[in-house]
């Protein structure tokens, strides 16, 4: 689809016109600014690819708000699954009493696990140690870097992924790695 000027100059007139109400509708919801702020830029990419189908820039605000209201039940929809699925983790999963959970103390395999914690890119290192060193939740992360809880996730989902794979030869590493994404 090609865009023109025109269609260029009208979304900026909308948005523009329409931004702060809009954050307001969805802060009133989400009381999360990192979260009103992703479902924002979500919305407005949706009016952009659908701004052939939009014909009155007055009506341009209950439609931004429709598709709002729909990211967010989508959004709350996610977290409550993901509540649920820790819930259900931490109810469920206990760390075995075994040679291989008890040689994790050992200071070889802590200095294996360091070495490639520090290969790790930095923004997936930072959030790794902010997470497992220092204890912090994933949203005291987000809170901290400024970034959304989505963005820390994926950061952390990527430095396990990579730990996985660095400490693929180890045995008892790797299992350490795979009881830590369960534990996210």
């Amino acid at each position: 689809m090609l865009f023109n000027q025109s269609m260029y100059d009208r979304f900026e007139l909308i948005f523009f016109t329409t931004k702060d109400r809009l954050f307001s509708f969805i802060f009133k919801f989400t009381r999360n600014q990192h979260q009103a702020e992703d479902i924002m830029q979500c919305t407005y990419l949706k009016l952009w690819e659908n701004i052939n189908s939009t014909s009155d820039d007055t009506e341009a605000l209950p439609l931004l708000c429709t598709y709002a209201k729909n990211l967010m039940i989508d959004t709350f929809r996610k977290e409550a699954q993901q509540r649920k699925y820790i819930a259900y983790l931490q109810e469920n999963t206990t760390l075995p009493d075994s040679p291989i959970v008890e040689q994790l103390s050992t200071k070889e395999y802590k200095s294996m696990l360091m070495r490639a914690v520090e290969r790790l890119p930095p923004q997936s290192r930072l959030v790794y140690k902010l997470k497992r060193e220092d204890g912090l939740s994933l949203s005291q992360i987000a809170t901290q870097l400024e970034i959304s809880t989505s963005t820390v996730e994926g950061h952390m989902n990527k430095a396990l992924k990579l730990l996985k794979k660095e400490l693929k030869g180890n045995i008892s590493l790797s299992l350490y790695i795979v009881l830590l994404e369960r534990l996210l």
